[in-house]
């Protein structure tokens, strides 16, 4: 599908981005199934952690690099790591997840990988520094 096309250039962060996408995709799959709460919160903790786990090596990379837009890049990283802190916020209240809140979140995704990540996948050209080790 189109967010398979979506790259930053360096393998290990497009590998990330495919599994971000697919947890989103598993808590589309489990909102639309009407699945437990349970389900719902396993789904979300994992966004969460994934997330997290994600951000922080992509930053770490920018850093240790000198992405001179570093500091505008974690603050996007702040803000799509709260709203999914308030979804799960919401599942844990019992408040109903509907569809558009993830679609937002997937799009927004999408748009980050392909405007804002391209940028530090250009900055470094093509001889991109390989991310594994961090």
């Amino acid at each position: 599908d189109d967010y398979k096309r979506l790259t930053a250039r360096i393998a290990e962060f497009d590998e990330e981005h495919r599994q971000l996408i697919a947890i989103i995709g598993e808590l589309f799959d489990a909102i639309r199934a009407h699945n437990s709460e349970a389900v719902l919160d396993e789904t979300i903790k994992r966004l969460l952690a994934y997330t997290a786990t994600h951000f922080a090596h992509e930053e770490a990379y920018l850093r240790e690099h000198g992405f001179p837009n570093l500091a505008e890049h974690t603050q996007q990283h702040h803000a799509i790591s709260a709203y999914v802190n308030k979804l799960y916020e919401r599942v844990l209240a019992g408040d109903e997840i509907e569809i558009p809140l993830i679609e937002m979140m997937r799009e927004w995704l999408v748009k980050h990988i392909g405007v804002e990540d391209m940028e530090f996948a250009i900055y470094f050209g093509t001889s991109v520094p390989t991310a594994t080790g961090m």
